[in-house]
């Protein structure tokens, strides 16, 4: 019986061929869509799953607040680490992140800028299985000067050779031995690098201030042990060591601080719950966010249901045609039973043949859907066990559901009714199939002005108005190589008619610098404020078109402004200042010195500029006068880039012979915060 539901099943598919057509490539788009976006939720929801302890890693973050100036990050002091391990017996195993920007890699006359870089203790290995495949895994990363490279990173600079032992000259002054080779980490992980670069290489990572927070540190608890005990050990901590800190450095105690709803305190965070639930300050990389996967999710089951009610509908606009098939075969003895199974065979076979065409959309569509999801999502049919599971599922699925509709309704035709030329009628009348219509368009005009929205979002950002001028600003990156040589390099540039203004800095209001910690007004120590402070030059304000709407810029006639201080209206107005121009802002230089204090004068205050994503509020921020010199943004005026680039690579290259030019564009670095959004 079977052999003859196929047959006359694939008869009517061959006797019908644009309508077979029609479906079959309208459940094979439908399920390629489908697939991909599962594919998407499946990579969302794996991300950190293959850490061997998930459960018992978390990481620290710091939760600050003076003055109603919230500073929550996944950032702590570099001897926090340390004190875990020797004070709280739940703690096993302590990790230290250090993020420094990029770094330049030489090896021969070969010269890379490499971003994936991080400093990091021994002991990351262990704690996140990370695998070491040459070198010693227990000594690996604990002296100055020592890098571990994964394969990607090894094969790029050594080929096939063995790199354990040989040496890479970094920022082009300091030699690093290679003592590691791991392998490559998981592209669904919350942080991904090539390069570790010992701890020990870093001056920072043995400071003891505890008001200095700019390491991410991750702990690795016993299995036995209650995350919330050793929170409540952290407030031990900020009694301990913070308190006597911020007496020394604010002339008040931290209970006075916390009475006037103040706040200094450290909880844990689940590593499992990093990717997809975590937005905060200095995080390592950039996360997700689970509504996304929500969001993905409806839209993948809007597009399937949308693809069966195309196949529904289609079958019953053909009613007619089959209305005497089903006449015929009742008269010969059919049952309404065999006909369901006759229709749901057709089904089935429809699906099928959509699934294999739909395997090889998949194929064809999944590098653009990469390139549009930023992943790297692979697509294989057989040893990804949720993809198979997830295929054999809407092939079952789609075969009843697209099935079921048509096979019930056109097996309930009755011979005299195909006779009396009723059947049609009755068919169109059905209010299932005007309901059916209904949804599928409904759905569709809801997807489109939610895409609608979106672009009008977009269109929103990118002509709102955002404090400074982020078009024609080419960025000279990893401008610190040039070393003294900076100011005139910057000087020769300024010779091009091209180029209209240049400065030097390391903070832009774009992805860039990150410089958070304590200042306050002198005076009004209970005013004390952590906000962003950011050094730049005396071309600053005036290159990024910012507008100074009290006071003035800084200027190379007033030898005051090195203890000078721009702040913004936020700043001016957390702090509650009518009149800031000439108030004394103080902040700490060096804690432990008794926490030596150094004043600057407010010069001006500049209007308020977007230096985050505008999903959040402008934050308080105080610019001073000083020499940071990371990259230089060049304010330009041509329609031949590629040319100017040119000219720049040439002068670059007389500086520092052989070493890349690396640029980029304000912009392009502005629009890359809303990546999400376009996606």
């Amino acid at each position: 019986m079977l052999k003859n539901y196929l047959k006359i099943a694939l008869r009517n598919l061959l006797n019908h061929k644009i309508y077979s057509i029609i479906n079959i490539a309208g459940l094979a788009i439908g399920m390629a869509c489908t697939i991909l976006l599962a594919l998407y939720v499946q990579n969302e929801l794996s991300y950190d799953n293959y850490f061997k302890r998930l459960d018992s890693i978390y990481r620290v973050v710091g939760n600050f607040k003076l003055s109603g100036n919230e500073l929550k990050g996944v950032v702590s002091p570099a001897i926090f680490a340390q004190t875990c391990l020797e004070e709280i017996p739940e703690v096993e195993k302590t990790v230290r992140f250090r993020r420094n920007g990029d770094i330049t890699i030489k090896k021969d006359k070969n010269i890379f800028t490499e971003n994936d870089n991080c400093f990091v203790d021994n002991s990351v290995f262990d704690m996140f299985n990370i695998k070491v495949l040459a070198g010693n895994p227990l000594t690996v990363l604990l002296q100055p000067n020592e890098i571990a490279l994964s394969e990607k990173g090894a094969k790029k600079y050594f080929g096939s050779e063995n790199p354990v032992g040989k040496t890479l000259l970094l920022n082009n002054n300091t030699e690093y031995i290679v003592t590691a080779v791991f392998k490559n980490i998981p592209s669904n992980t919350h942080f991904y690098f090539d390069y570790f670069l010992s701890m020990p290489s870093l001056t920072e990572s043995k400071s003891t201030i505890w008001l200095a927070n700019n390491f991410q540190t991750y702990l690795l608890l016993k299995e036995s042990a209650d995350p919330q005990n050793v929170e409540k050990k952290f407030i031990e901590f900020v009694d301990k060591y913070i308190g006597p800190e911020i007496e020394r450095v604010m002339g008040r105690t931290l209970a006075e601080i916390k009475g006037q709803e103040g706040n200094a305190a450290y909880i844990l965070q689940p590593v499992k719950d990093i990717h997809l639930h975590s937005d905060l300050i200095a995080e390592l990389g950039t996360n997700s966010d689970i509504k996304y996967v929500y969001i993905f999710s409806i839209i993948a089951l809007f597009i399937l249901i949308i693809a069966c009610v195309n196949y529904m509908n289609i079958s019953t606009a053909r009613s007619a045609t089959r209305a005497k098939e089903v006449g015929i075969r009742k008269v010969l003895g059919s049952d309404k039973k065999s006909l369901v199974k006759q229709f749901l065979t057709e089904s089935f076979i429809t699906t099928f043949f959509s699934l294999l065409i739909s395997i090889g959309l998949i194929k064809i569509l999944s590098p653009y859907f990469n390139n549009i999801t930023g992943k790297e999502i692979p697509i294989s049919f057989f040893s990804n066990t949720f993809l198979l599971f997830s295929m054999l599922a809407i092939l079952f699925v789609i075969g009843i559901l697209a099935g079921s509709y048509p096979s019930f309704i056109l097996s309930k035709y009755q011979p005299i009714h195909v006779l009396k030329g009723k059947a049609k009628s009755s068919v169109k009348s059905g209010m299932l199939r005007s309901a059916l219509v209904i949804f599928q368009f409904t759905t569709s005009i809801i997807l489109i002005v939610s895409t609608t929205v979106v672009m009008t979002q977009l269109k929103y950002i990118q002509n709102k108005k955002i404090g400074f001028d982020r078009n024609n600003i080419l960025i000279a990156n990893n401008a610190y190589l040039l070393g003294d040589q900076i100011e005139t390099f910057k000087n020769e540039m300024l010779k091009f008619g091209e180029v209209k203004k240049a400065t030097i800095s390391n903070f832009l209001p774009v992805p860039s610098g990150y410089n958070n910690s304590l200042i306050y007004m002198k005076g009004k120590n209970e005013e004390g404020i952590s906000m962003q402070q950011w050094s730049v030059d005396y071309d600053y304000i005036e290159t990024l078109n910012m507008k100074i709407i009290e006071g003035r810029n800084f200027s190379r006639e007033f030898g005051s402004d090195k203890n000078a201080v721009i702040i913004n209206q936020a700043c001016a107005k957390q702090f509650a200042i009518a009149n800031p121009i000439g108030q004394v802002m103080t902040k700490p230089t060096n804690i432990q010195r008794n926490g030596e204090l150094r004043d600057y004068i407010i010069i001006g205050v500049v209007e308020d500029f977007n230096y985050e994503s505008l999903r959040n509020t402008i934050a308080p921020i105080a610019i001073f006068l000083g020499n940071e010199p990371g990259m230089i943004s060049f304010k330009i005026r041509t329609s031949d880039i590629s040319g100017l680039i040119a000219k720049f690579n040439s002068v670059w290259d007389k500086f520092l012979p052989g070493q890349p030019f690396q640029y980029s564009f304000m912009d392009e670095r502005f629009n890359n915060i809303y990546f999400a959004e376009k996606r």
